[in-house]
């Protein structure tokens, strides 16, 4: 649940059934943050800074590593 819009009738939810859904919409998350009217504006302009960099860092990496963080997370939440 967004920290920054809990309790408006607006508020925005993110829960996931399994590691597939999560890493298929995790881009909805900065989304929303950015379009968040309770965010501070500094964390918007953080998280546009590092959507910037973001191509750059995936561009480095194998391809499937972002998937494979995401399996290695879940697991970790859901043991």
């Amino acid at each position: 649940q967004c920290v920054h819009c809990l309790g408006a009738t607006s508020s925005r939810k993110f829960f996931w059934s399994n590691v597939d859904r999560l890493a298929n919409s995790f881009a909805e998350i900065p989304g929303h943050v950015l379009k968040c009217k309770g965010c501070p504006t500094a964390c918007k302009r953080s998280l546009i800074e590092l959507k910037g960099k973001h191509a750059e860092q995936m561009a480095k990496r194998e391809r499937g590593s972002q998937k494979i963080f995401f399996r290695r997370m879940w697991r970790r939440l859901h043991p």
